[in-house]
């Protein structure tokens, strides 16, 4: 152990980025699924979260002013509540989260819209 010179945490962890996009097709639920862990991606991440419902930001303006648990269940409710309205089976979410280990900054962005459904999916 002699002559291993101590280094501070910071020292030891590789500068590094990622961009990641993907494209999910689902239903309701799954909608839901991945709205929750958008919002645990961005709050792990310190991110700012933009979240779009066909085409309508649907963050409300409250987010900072509200609690996080409070913000998600609020905003779950509402979504589905919304999403079980339309005549529409099945949805396109699409999630792009940026991030980097040298930059304070990144962004988690997820936009949800109508599709057509599903093959082998029956009417609910």
């Amino acid at each position: 152990m002699e002559g291993i010179i101590s280094r501070s945490m910071n020292d030891d962890l590789p500068i590094s980025s990622a961009i990641v996009g993907i494209t999910l097709l689902g239903d309701v639920e799954d909608v839901l699924a991945v709205l929750r862990t958008v919002f645990l991606l961005a709050r792990s991440l310190k991110a700012p979260l933009s979240l779009n419902l066909f085409e309508r930001d649907i963050l409300p303006d409250k987010a900072g002013k509200t609690s996080s648990s409070t913000l998600v269940s609020e905003l779950l409710n509402s979504v589905g509540a919304q999403l079980r309205g339309l005549a529409a089976t099945a949805f396109t979410m699409e999630v792009s989260i940026v991030a980097a280990s040298f930059v304070c900054a990144g962004s988690v962005t997820m936009s949800v819209h109508g599709a057509n459904p599903l093959p082998g999916r029956q009417q609910r």
